[in-house]
């Protein structure tokens, strides 16, 4: 009773427009840049819930009509705010949005994105990339990648979100559509044993042969930074770098990040 409550709060909240979002940025530790800013939920209500937003999601994968109203709803608007950081900011990084799998299951989404790109003429169609994330197993393959080819042939960016968990495994590093590998947090926070490091080591490795950028996820100190550094990664997510951000905080972050990422990036004496 008390999920279907809560997402009846939420499918009301969709509708009146009052969800929003946060931005958390992907840094590259060698420029110095913020090369992607990811568009997260905002929906305070949810805490007084004592539901996460990754529970609130796993419960969305379950209800089609839902999750895709709120990814159409999450996409239009993360394009909005990026055509204000571009005009306003100068920013000159990338966006990502996640979309459900049901979302890519359901319906050919190529029409959908093509319509909402094109209400942003100031867009470049390659700067836009769209994070999926195997929670679940996905129940349609041939649905998932008829529409993965189909934002690649518009020129957007696929990204494969929380890699080693769920059912986000090498299977999937493998799709040639997708373009971005996130190692999920609960890899990087693992304690780091021989195990781990030949892992680590062994992921990069393989990503770079398969033609595929890696992020890692979850960073908290510089400790895990300088850990995951030594092994040559060099796209990071995470609170050491920023939690995510109103809109009108990131041309704050963006004016002031270059100088404090490099600092982050050298080699700890």
């Amino acid at each position: 009773m008390k999920k279907d409550y809560i997402l009846r709060r939420f499918s009301d909240a969709l509708l009146n427009h009052q969800l929003g979002l946060k931005y958390q940025p992907i840094v590259c530790t060698s420029t110095g840049q913020v090369v992607v800013l990811e568009a997260l939920l905002d929906w305070p209500e949810l805490a007084g819930f004592g539901m996460t937003v990754e529970e609130l999601f796993e419960e969305l994968e379950e209800s089609p009509v839902l999750s895709k109203l709120y990814d159409r709803y999450a996409f239009e608007l993360s394009l909005r705010d990026f055509t204000l950081l571009i005009e306003h900011s100068g920013y000159n990084g990338m966006i990502s949005v996640n979309f459900c799998a049901s979302t890519l299951e359901g319906y050919n989404i190529e029409p959908f994105v093509m319509q909402t790109l094109d209400i942003y003429p100031t867009v470049n169609w390659g700067r836009v990339m769209i994070e999926i994330t195997e929670r679940r197993k996905w129940h349609d393959n041939e649905r998932v990648l008829f529409n993965l080819k189909g934002l690649q042939k518009l020129g957007l960016s696929i990204a494969l979100d929380d890699f080693m968990t769920g059912f986000a495994n090498f299977n999937s590093l493998l799709c040639s559509q997708v373009n971005y590998v996130k190692i999920g947090q609960p890899f990087s926070q693992q304690e780091k044993c021989k195990a781990h490091q030949a892992v680590t080591k062994g992921v990069l490795e393989l990503c770079t042969k398969v033609s595929k950028q890696a992020i890692v996820e979850g960073i908290e100190t510089q400790a895990e930074l300088n850990y995951f550094k030594q092994y040559g990664y060099n796209l990071f997510q995470g609170y050491f770098f920023s939690k995510p951000l109103l809109l009108e905080e990131v041309a704050c972050y963006l004016s002031n990040a270059k100088s404090l990422l490099l600092e982050a990036g050298r080699p700890s004496t």
